[in-house]
């Protein structure tokens, strides 16, 4: 039996927490629903169920605090599933990397975890939060999939890849055309973005060779899209030098938040910022 199987269907697990048991049905209600979704987009990619860790978790903590509802799935190998439902409300506010930390150290290494505004989930924003969330863990594992089949590239000591989102915003275009790329191209990089290059077949295989072909990366995850994070993480799980970006503090991930973030408001603050980071960890280009 596993955390999802019992959420959805019932069977036998060890269910426990102070949250009152009238109150537990919105967090089992968005698991079950993140499950569906999970499966269903899962599906649809050819993935199989074995490699769907959130499916076989046997661990699930859901809570409620002063803002919103929280949901982590975790390893928990050779223990009964456990499903926990606690009410954080009297501390206010908790962030979901602390309850992700609490987790890792107390019970096993999560697996994934999200969180939903109770006034979303008490609205119509609700399903469409949860099928985020399903496509962003999905795509995760289909990165990892496509991570652990590629070939090892050569590094290009001369090239950084840069991560961010594309869109319509003049703004983002302007951190990237006027701040960004000006101040790699000035210790001697060669800057590329996946939107600049033309080549044939997948994006994604393109994208996962950049990665690993670079020296290193610079990631902006202002109004990042959930492809960003996925990109975001290859470059981490390959140990490659990430310079992390983001124009506030708001657009920073909740698993991410522990790195060195440069934070800038103007595009001159960017640039100085940048230079000065570059120039104390990667150097020039030789």
């Amino acid at each position: 039996m596993t955390a999802l199987g019992f959420l959805s269907s019932g069977g036998m697990a060890s269910v426990g927490g102070d949250l009152p048991e009238a109150e537990r049905q919105p967090l089992q209600d968005i698991a079950k629903a993140f499950g569906d979704a999970v499966r269903r987009l899962a599906l649809a990619k050819g993935l199989p169920a074995s490699k769907q860790a959130v499916w076989n978790a046997q661990w699930f903590f859901g809570a409620v605090d002063g803002q919103a509802y929280h949901i982590l799935f975790a390893e928990q190998a050779g223990a009964q599933t456990s499903i926990r439902f606690m009410d954080l409300r009297k501390h206010g506010v908790v962030p979901l990397d602390t309850l992700a930390a609490d987790v890792r150290m107390n019970i096993g290494e999560p697996i994934y975890g999200f969180s939903i505004p109770v006034a979303d989930a008490k609205s119509g924003k609700r399903d469409t939060l949860i099928n985020t969330h399903a496509s962003a863990y999905v795509e995760s594992v289909v990165q990892t999939r496509s991570q652990s089949a590629a070939p090892t590239a050569k590094v290009d000591q001369k090239l950084c890849f840069v991560i961010m989102s594309f869109s319509d915003n003049p703004q983002l275009r302007d951190f990237y055309e006027l701040g960004i790329k000006p101040t790699i191209e000035k210790l001697g990089y060669r800057c590329e973005r996946i939107d600049e290059q033309q080549f044939n077949g997948s994006i994604r295989d393109r994208i996962l060779k950049n990665i690993a072909a670079a020296k290193f990366i610079v990631a902006d995850v202002t109004e990042a899209r959930p492809n960003c994070y996925y990109e975001l993480g290859i470059a981490h799980s390959l140990g490659k030098e990430v310079v992390h970006l983001a124009n506030d503090t708001g657009d920073i991930h909740f698993d991410i938040k522990d790195f060195n973030f440069i934070i800038y408001k103007r595009i001159a603050d960017l640039k100085e910022k940048l230079e000065q980071r570059l120039n104390s960890t990667v150097g020039k280009a030789v």
